[in-house]
């Protein structure tokens, strides 16, 4: 899931052929903390003033970025709330790690914009139709997707890590010298120190839709 970015500034000459779509998929490419209408517009071989022809600021380039990655989570055919729920959180960490970055513009827009809302507005009415109240059905829905987003942050810090110690030739720390003073935590994580992103993932969902079933007494 190595993250790539966009191939470097194109030289200037002959106009460059934009268009939203391309100047959505550089930005997705270099990341949110990158993101400026200049740096953009220096990739595409373009000047700034020709971007804001497609698109009117910064802010409503990320909003269409979180757009281009809501439009990508394919909803669950299912109608039962529990198997809906599960589906949906893979298909968000499938989407989310497809997209290298792609979580740090969900996390600072959220889901409010036109795509996202669609995807909201369904899995509400999933939760609705199988009597869950406004407040347990919102909790619900937003509690996946948020653990969903969250691993795969985990997923991609945990790979930059180690891209980090590859291209230092580095060792990683010897966690069970580095853990020795924290007993309870090196109990915890018993003899394997290699994480499990998939099996994590899994079993946090199942915590809380179990959770959910408990909380609001739902089968």
């Amino acid at each position: 899931m190595a993250s790539t970015k966009p191939a470097g500034p194109q030289k200037r000459g002959r106009p460059a052929n934009i268009s939203q779509e391309k100047i959505i998929a550089c930005a997705l490419q270099l990341g949110l903390h990158d993101v400026s209408m200049h740096t953009i517009a220096k990739h595409l071989g373009v000047s700034a003033t020709a971007l804001y022809r497609h698109i009117p600021s910064k802010q409503a380039l990320i909003e269409l970025c979180t757009d281009t990655i809501s439009e990508k989570v394919s909803l669950p055919i299912t109608m039962k709330w529990e198997p809906f729920l599960y589906e949906l959180a893979r298909e968000y960490r499938r989407v989310a790690l497809s997209m290298p970055g792609s979580v740090e513009f969900i996390r600072y827009v959220g889901l409010q914009t036109p795509e996202a809302l669609k995807v909201v507005e369904h899995s509400l009415g999933v939760m609705r139709q199988a009597g869950f109240n406004p407040e347990a059905a919102f909790m619900s829905v937003a509690g996946v997707i948020s653990h969903a987003t969250d691993m795969v942050l985990h997923e991609e810090q945990d790979l930059k890590k180690r891209e980090a110690l590859m291209k230092e030739n580095a060792s990683p720390p010897n966690l069970p010298e580095v853990l020795a003073p924290f007993p309870n935590t090196l109990w915890a994580l018993g003899d394997n120190f290699m994480i499990d992103h998939e099996h994590n993932f899994e079993t946090g969902l199942k915590i809380i839709i179990e959770g959910i079933k408990s909380v609001y007494d739902m089968k």
